[in-house]
């Protein structure tokens, strides 16, 4: 029996065309994620772990089929999601999901857009809670690289293993689920700033509409103030990955498109989600990731999940 041919990833019609005749090659608009997202386990598993890599892997997994199902659901044409593997450090840098047209609305918007960080956090906080739970804590050594905590790995820290002795962190070494934990925090928290087509941007702009041009403006230009005198009296060091960031988010733009029907207005429930997911981003965003004990070199090619937390 001939099957009828797959219509072209570069070619999806509008929706209400799904009957126009399709043209070109056919194309498996799944082999190319398929490929990447094994790739993206193999770099993970090869630099972390095994356990790093499955749990790292189900955290931004979840996280992009929270996004992904919701536009299957708004009949929103978009690609499966495509993740990024990298041959050094976490091993990925997550993963992106390619939107064609507009969203219906902002309601659709908003469920598309606040899924993904909903989803990935979901997963991630319980096994943040368990690897805390049996973490360990040490003493610093002289040669270490230390990862900055959000406010919710310092309360965990705190609740379960009480106040922690001065040059005393906990370690990753071993417990590849909390660093997998980390990152995935990590990555939630930078996907929550409300710029542009970030998830935060999605967000902000449902919430108020385009009084998130303004607000994005406003918190663009603190955080460049704030940078470069952290750079100034501080270190130039995580300084220059965050001006790297920033560059990337300004060349995709600050200021969120609208929707095709910007009119519809959320309900009560969602607004309370919105505002309550904006929020977490105080407890998950951490100012400085990466830093060097100091006076120490920075140890060429130490695993960082030999590094305390």
């Amino acid at each position: 029996m001939l099957e009828a041919p797959a219509r072209p990833v570069a070619q999806l019609l509008p929706i209400g065309q799904e009957d126009a005749e399709p043209r070109g090659v056919e194309v498996n608009p799944f082999r190319l994620p398929i490929l990447l997202f094994i790739l993206a386990c193999l770099t993970t598993c090869m630099l972390h772990g095994w356990v790093y890599s499955v749990s790292l892997m189900s955290i931004l997994l979840a996280h992009e089929l929270g996004h992904y199902l919701q536009t299957l659901r708004y009949r929103v044409p978009a690609s499966p999601p495509m993740f990024i593997p990298i041959p050094f450090g976490f091993g990925t840098m997550g993963a992106v999901i390619v939107q064609r047209g507009n969203t219906p609305n902002r309601r659709a918007l908003f469920d598309i857009g606040v899924s993904g960080p909903l989803a990935g956090l979901a997963l991630a906080i319980p096994l943040l809670i368990w690897s805390v739970s049996y973490g360990k804590i040490v003493a610093v050594p002289p040669d270490a690289i230390l990862y900055g905590d959000p406010l919710l790995v310092k309360f965990l820290i705190w609740w379960f293993h009480g106040p922690q002795p001065v040059g005393h962190e906990m370690t990753f070494d071993g417990n590849g689920v909390l660093y997998a934990s980390w990152v995935g925090l990590l990555i939630t928290a930078i996907n929550l700033m409300p710029f542009g087509q970030l998830d935060g941007g999605h967000v902000l702009y449902c919430l108020i509409g385009r009084g998130q041009h303004r607000a994005a403006e406003v918190l663009f230009r603190l955080v460049l103030a704030t940078l470069f005198f952290y750079g100034l009296f501080v270190s130039w060091m995580p300084v220059v990955s965050w001006m790297l960031m920033l560059l990337l988010i300004t060349r995709m733009g600050l200021w969120h498109p609208p929707t095709i029907d910007d009119s519809i207005q959320l309900d009560l429930k969602r607004k309370l989600i919105g505002w309550l997911t904006m929020a977490s981003l105080v407890l998950l965003f951490v100012p400085v990731p990466i830093r060097f004990v100091e006076g120490s070199p920075a140890p060429a090619g130490k695993a960082v999940q030999q590094a305390p937390l």
